[in-house]
């Protein structure tokens, strides 16, 4: 420098990377004989820095669910629960959550949503006898007996007494 002088340095700050991620609805109902169900996922990457990636708990944690800084997708949700989450450069963005149960007429057998069952049980009393018999099939006894029918199922009993007794009713 052969004189005095004066320089002017400007900055610019970067845009700020932001992301979000959405889960729709948050919650699904679990068919019979189904593991899991469905929901949409959307997610959206602001001022992105890379490619990002949509990545989950399940089937392990860190499984790749989808990629790209913008993009739908319907994904499966295990009986219980998964996890969501957007990275864009190795920075968490934006996270999600979302549940999944059997319907109010089933119950989770460890792997399946199976239908529940009740048990219908029948025992005679009296002097007289007879046998007690169902539609649909499954009752047929002589003195006590029962059977498990789906939650639902209308079962018709029908009594038939020996030929020396009579049906009283039922209690």
């Amino acid at each position: 420098i052969t004189s005095n002088c004066k320089v002017t340095a400007s900055f610019t700050a970067k845009p700020v990377m932001s992301g979000t991620l959405t889960l729709s609805p948050t919650s699904c109902t679990i068919s019979t004989g189904k593991s899991g169900c469905n929901i949409n996922l959307s997610w959206n990457t602001i001022n992105p820095e890379g490619t990002s990636a949509v990545t989950s708990n399940y089937p392990s944690f860190g499984s790749t669910v989808a990629t790209g800084n913008s993009g739908n997708a319907s994904v499966y949700i295990p009986y219980s629960s998964r996890d969501f989450y957007l990275y864009n450069n190795a920075k968490l963005l934006a996270q999600g959550f979302a549940t999944s149960n059997c319907s109010s007429t089933d119950r989770w057998n460890g792997s399946i949503c199976t239908l529940n069952t009740n048990t219908l049980s029948i025992s005679k009393t009296g002097t007289g006898s007879g046998t007690v018999t169902s539609s649909p099939s499954g009752i047929n006894c002589g003195s006590t007996c029962s059977k498990s029918y789906n939650y639902g199922t209308s079962v018709t009993l029908y009594p038939s007494p020996n030929t020396s007794s009579s049906f009283g009713g039922w209690s």
